[in-house]
């Protein structure tokens, strides 16, 4: 497992330090606009590069090759997840650091907003790769790429409908105040929903690769 991780980590190894430069200069790009601004940049950058893992092995048909040594298809699978999972964070603790570092230049710190749109940040795309994953075994990683794109816009739509529908229907929604309530067991919830789905993915994918034919 830790050789599957670590072969990983070097192929994208060039790729590491090109979102931390492109981290760097988004940074200074965006230092005119608010420094929230710049909350989960880092976590996305990071999320979509671990997709490249996919096409490096798929080029190099690596696969193949690692079923011929004593690792099975979950090990396989299960590197993968780690892998998907991990980054985000990765990127995510990288953006908070950013983020503070030029909230203090500018002189406008706020810990709570740049903590709760990092989280958000990390919850949404950690879902998405999750959700994603099974397809990229199934389907491969340039129609997984496709279906990526999908996944965003018609999750941009639902939100978006689901706005007008509060809007037209006038539904009420929780007061700021029971949302700063609720505030210290938010980070559970989010775990939890992180940790079930991870479950149900896994399980899926795992699914897809024992009958998978290389």
């Amino acid at each position: 497992m830790k050789g599957l991780l670590l072969k990983d980590l070097l192929n994208l190894k060039k790729s590491i330090k090109l979102m931390l430069i492109i981290g760097i200069a988004y940074s200074i790009f965006f230092s005119t606009f608010e420094p929230t601004t710049l909350t989960g940049l880092l976590t996305l950058l990071f999320a979509m590069q671990s997709l490249s893992s996919f096409s490096y092995d798929e080029f190099s048909k690596w696969d193949c090759y690692a079923l011929s040594m004593p690792l099975s298809k979950k090990d396989l699978v299960l590197s993968k997840y780690i892998l998907f999972i991990g980054f985000p964070i990765i990127g995510s603790f990288l953006s908070i650091i950013i983020t503070i570092t030029v909230s203090l230049i500018k002189n406008n710190l706020n810990m709570l907003d740049i903590l709760s749109g990092s989280m958000g940040y990390l919850f949404s795309i950690e879902v998405l790769m999750l959700i994603l994953l099974p397809f990229v075994f199934k389907f491969g990683i340039e129609r997984g790429r496709l279906i990526i794109t999908l996944i965003s816009f018609g999750s941009f739509g639902i939100l978006f409908l689901a706005a007008k529908l509060i809007q037209q229907f006038n539904i009420p929604l929780p007061s700021l105040e029971i949302i700063y309530d609720l505030t210290p067991i938010i980070p559970f919830i989010a775990i939890a929903l992180i940790a079930i789905i991870a479950f149900i993915s896994y399980q899926a994918s795992t699914r897809i690769v024992d009958k998978k034919e290389y």
